[in-house]
């Protein structure tokens, strides 16, 4: 796992290549880096959607398995959300493949995150649990600002960001699109 100055620096790695507005790519291995990108798609974006196993990057469980500076990652993200929900405008859509009522338990924002819920900033869905092949579908993210996060690897959290792929951005939008279309809403 990577330091929290590491990370640091590949935060502003991101940064850079996000401002030229140019097609590019970035490997991030494990959940220190994941925790990071989630943190520039909430820092860059307006509108974010995300289809995920459990929720994972918000929460408790996940930070305790990053060994170094994981205090100091996990205060980076909740800051980057709660600026992010800040913003009346911004929305947060979540697809979750494996929905419990105990990913409410240990979110490491629950406060924040139940009430923007209510006000239907961030919507939540689960997949219908009939849906056979949702185990074989890989979790991604993208954001309104041409951001995507597509996980190659659901257990080491390794994954590839790209910027401005207009082809893959619409790509992952309408794999999106399709999830929703068998998803139910999570009041």
């Amino acid at each position: 796992m990577a330091t929290f100055t590491e990370l640091q620096a590949y935060y502003r790695i991101l940064h850079e290549a996000f401002i030229k507005e140019k097609e590019s790519y970035h490997f991030n291995h494990d959940r220190s880096h994941n925790a990071t990108v989630m943190q520039f798609m909430f820092d860059n974006s307006t509108e974010i959607n995300m289809f995920c196993g459990q929720l994972s990057v918000l929460r408790e469980d996940f930070y305790n398995h990053i060994t170094e500076d994981s205090t100091s990652i996990k205060e980076a993200v909740i800051n980057s959300l709660n600026k992010y929900l800040e913003h009346k405008d911004s929305k947060f859509s979540i697809i979750i493949e494996d929905y419990s009522d105990d990913i409410f338990k240990n979110l490491i924002c629950k406060d924040l995150f139940t009430r923007k819920i209510k006000e239907g900033q961030i919507r939540l869905y689960q997949l219908n649990e009939d849906f056979s092949f949702k185990e074989d579908i890989n979790h991604f993210c993208y954001t309104d600002t041409k951001i995507t996060r597509f996980e190659e690897d659901k257990t080491q959290h390794s994954a590839i960001c790209i910027f401005h792929n207009e082809k893959y951005y619409s790509l992952m939008k309408k794999n999106f699109n399709i999830l929703l279309s068998i998803a139910k809403e999570i009041n």
